[in-house]
């Protein structure tokens, strides 16, 4: 098993969050949000799943730092194990925060599940993201995957919408093969033209902040959302033929149900337009393309 841990920790019965980077991080919900939860409630880093036999270097190509023409820093990718608890609630939280491996699924979830079953772990909760067909001015739906009906009863008293899907799979997926613990993917959706939003971010943190019965503050990702939707706004009042593109997409959205082409059509021209335009988003990072 390609797992260490640093530090002994005692904790009651921590609830477990995933936030993993690559194919199921659109807009970065996945691994922002996660991040967040860290710094929000200054969790420590306990643990480490080693990442030598998980990852394709040509896929996942390892980070350098060169000054100068002199290397200074090396790293592959990382998947590191937090824990933190909540002063409020007296809850305790364990956060994973890594990359989703290229190969031997089997084995990282091996090590997802040794953790688990260490701390007593009694709900397993991930995060994705995937880019959505909607404007930055919706109210970003949550969706929901569960692993047992138990679990899908106990998730309809949030506001989340139940997923029906077919297509390639994400590491989330597999670990809702395991029954013997309870497991929920939340899954943000983003506007295709942006990179990041801090309004999925939030819409997520609502729900999994009740659903992990966790008590913070998530105000200032509130005051990012808006900042980011103003930003917005700005450059399309300032582009009368993008203003016009939003606006014809929000009436179609208000009289009827768009059909899937409709939407696709006027969305890919507003994600051209974004794609040549700059501006600063959440943390300083730019939320278009």
């Amino acid at each position: 098993m390609e797992l260490t841990i640093y530090k002994n920790v005692e904790l009651h019965e921590p609830k477990f969050i995933i936030g993993l980077d690559g194919w199921a991080n659109a807009g970065k919900v996945s691994t922002n949000v996660v991040i967040y939860l860290i710094n929000k409630l200054k969790a420590e880093k306990f643990a480490e799943i080693k990442s030598d036999l998980f990852y394709i270097l040509g896929l996942n190509r390892p980070q350098v730092s060169i000054t100068e023409g002199l290397v200074r820093e090396f790293s592959f990718p990382k998947n590191y194990l937090y824990f933190a608890k909540d002063k409020k609630t007296l809850k305790d939280f364990i956060f994973l925060l890594g990359h989703e491996p290229d190969i031997r699924w089997a084995e990282y979830a091996d090590s997802v599940f040794h953790i688990a079953k260490l701390y007593n772990v009694k709900k397993i909760i991930t995060i994705g993201g995937f880019a959505d067909y909607i404007l930055h001015t919706a109210e970003p739906p949550v969706s929901a995957v569960v692993n047992t009906e138990n679990m899908k009863a106990h998730m309809q008293e949030f506001s989340v919408e139940f997923i029906d899907y077919n297509g390639p799979a994400s590491l989330h997926s597999f670990f809702h093969l395991r029954k013997d613990i309870e497991i929920v993917t939340l899954w943000g959706s983003v506007p295709v033209y942006l990179t990041q939003s801090p309004k999925s971010y939030y819409s997520v943190l609502k729900v999994l902040l009740a659903v992990s019965e966790m008590n913070i503050d998530i105000e200032d990702m509130k005051e990012a959302a808006e900042k980011v939707d103003e930003k917005i706004e700005e450059i399309i009042a300032q582009n009368p033929h993008l203003k016009e593109l939003v606006e014809n997409l929000k009436e179609l959205q208000n009289e009827r149900k768009p059909s899937r082409q409709e939407i696709e059509n006027l969305i890919k021209e507003i994600e051209e337009f974004f794609k040549k335009q700059k501006g600063e988003g959440y943390e300083g990072s730019n939320p278009l393309l």
